[in-house]
């Protein structure tokens, strides 16, 4: 499951910034080991960002769960086991984030 929510964030962040440069999305399909996102971007420099998005916003969305654990920890002194399990499987995955795209992007 984690997996997949590292997949699904990576690819929202691509929406994002493909919306955020006004490109047209032309299909957006959620599989089972990938998300299909289809658009139109005519310069280099847009195709850089979608393609740094994705692992920017795994990395940022890491940073925000570790922050919630840290500050939950400190205030509260509460925070369940299994949620900074699942967290610091998320850092992993996101530190490998790259390895798995490669991977899908080759069998696909």
């Amino acid at each position: 499951m984690v997996l997949w929510f590292r997949m699904f964030i990576h690819y929202m962040g691509q929406y994002l910034i493909i919306k955020f440069m006004d490109a047209p999305v032309i299909s957006l399909k959620f599989g089972w080991t990938k998300i299909y996102v289809e658009y139109a971007v005519w310069r280099v420099e847009h195709e850089m960002m979608v393609i740094s998005a994705g692992p920017l916003c795994n990395t940022g969305m890491f940073f925000f769960f570790a922050l919630v654990c840290y500050l939950s920890q400190r205030w509260v002194y509460c925070f369940p086991v299994i949620f900074c399990k699942i967290i610091a499987w998320h850092g992993l995955l996101t530190v490998m984030d790259f390895a798995f795209i490669v991977v899908v992007d080759t069998a696909h």
